[in-house]
């Protein structure tokens, strides 16, 4: 019979690398839940909540949904975010490389890096879309507002 991975196995391996790290290299690493990506993506909760959502783009709503996931941590000042996903039973990998230089301010150009590792090699565009516009609303949050440039730059995602 098939036997899948599934979110819990999933976690125990990137818990298990991550304490397997220098201690030095965890405090530069931040890895998301494997509930993350799917709770970002879909925030019937967030509306549930009875938010007045009428003047919030696609990109605030869903960052609503998770803003809570990381108000204890400043993911910019890591240099790797680790993000599971799964989509349709198959897990891949989104590693986020220097997010704290999403933005440089002298080209106005994304500095941060996304690297996807998926074993069906596809190029998961739209995960890849869906990250960097919620490293914008994060960039909001926790370091000011980004200027309309700076936004349209961020969502042309290259890997």
């Amino acid at each position: 019979h098939d036997t899948y991975l599934n979110d819990v196995i999933i976690h125990f391996y990137l818990s298990y690398l991550y304490y397997n790290l220098p201690r030095d290299s965890q405090r530069k690493v931040y890895i998301y839940p494997t509930t993350f990506y799917n709770r970002l993506c879909n925030n019937l909760r967030t509306i549930e909540q009875g938010f007045d959502v009428s003047a919030l783009t696609q990109s605030e709503l869903n960052h609503l949904g998770v803003r809570r996931w990381t108000k204890d941590c400043d993911i910019f000042k890591k240099q790797m975010l680790l993000i599971p996903i799964c989509e349709d039973s198959h897990w891949y990998l989104l590693a986020v490389i220097f997010p704290g230089l999403l933005y440089d301010s002298s080209t106005m150009r994304p500095q941060t890096s996304i690297v996807v590792f998926d074993s069906v090699g596809e190029s998961r565009v739209l995960a890849i879309q869906n990250i960097l516009n919620y490293l914008v609303q994060e960039w909001k949050v926790k370091r000011g507002t980004v200027k309309e440039k700076e936004r349209q730059a961020s969502v042309n995602p290259t890997c």
